[in-house]
C-alpha cells in the first residue's frame, strides 16, 4: 500500500514554466523554482521557491510530465490523489521501474522520508531526513538609481548566466548581495 501526504499547503510551483534546478550542498540537495502568483497572491512572479532536503541519500529528476501522469505512465498514476502537488510518500514506493536513474550522495544520517514533488515537465523524487521550504524575493530596485557602467554589466553577465543553466536561481541571488 501506498500513502501520499500533500505537503504544499499555500504554495506551489508555478504551473507552466517552473524551471526548476537541483544543486548539491554537502549532505542537502536544493531544488530551486519559480513560485504560483496564480493560485497564490502572497507570491510574486519573480519569487523564487527554494526547497531544501536535509541530509539526502539520494535524487532523481524524473522526465515524467503532467500528460505521462494523466496517462498512466508515471508509477504512481493510478494512485497520487492529484498531479502538480508535493508529497510525502509512504508504504510501498514501486522503486523498481526505477532503480538506476538515482544521484546518490555521501550522507551520514539515516533518510527515512521519501518525498516527490510533481512538476510541469518534471518529476523530482529524493530520499532525505527532512525538507524546509524558503522563499527568495528580489529586492526592488529603484528605477531612479543610476547604476554604474560596469555594475550594470556585471548584472547583466550574471543574468546570462542563470539564462544558459551555468547558475542556480539561489547563486545568483547570492553573487548579487555581494557586488
Amino acid at each position: 500500500m501506498t500513502i501520499f501526504h500533500q505537503l504544499n499547503k499555500g504554495w506551489n510551483a508555478e504551473p507552466n514554466a517552473p524551471e526548476p534546478r537541483v544543486s548539491v550542498e554537502g549532505e542537502d540537495v536544493i531544488v530551486t523554482f519559480l513560485m504560483n502568483p496564480f493560485l497564490f497572491p502572497q507570491f510574486k512572479e519573480e519569487d523564487i521557491g527554494l526547497l531544501r532536503f536535509i541530509s539526502c541519500k539520494r535524487y532523481r529528476l524524473g522526465i515524467t510530465n503532467d500528460e505521462g501522469w494523466y496517462r498512466g505512465q508515471c508509477r504512481f498514476s493510478k494512485l497520487a490523489p492529484k498531479w502538480g502537488e508535493f508529497y510525502e510518500v509512504e508504504g510501498d514506493l514501486l522503486l523498481e521501474s526505477c532503480q538506476d536513474q538515482w544521484v546518490e550522495i555521501e550522507s551520514s544520517q539515516n533518510s527515512k522520508k521519501h518525498f516527490l514533488f510533481y512538476l510541469r515537465d518534471e518529476t523530482f523524487e529524493c530520499d532525505a531526513s527532512d525538507w524546509r521550504l524558503e522563499v527568495l524575493r528580489p529586492a526592488p530596485i529603484e528605477k531612479s538609481v543610476e547604476l554604474d557602467p560596469f555594475l550594470r554589466q556585471k548584472i547583466q553577465h550574471r543574468v546570462l548566466e542563470i539564462d544558459s543553466g551555468k547558475v542556480t536561481g539561489v547563486e545568483a541571488f547570492k553573487a548579487l548581495e555581494e557586488m
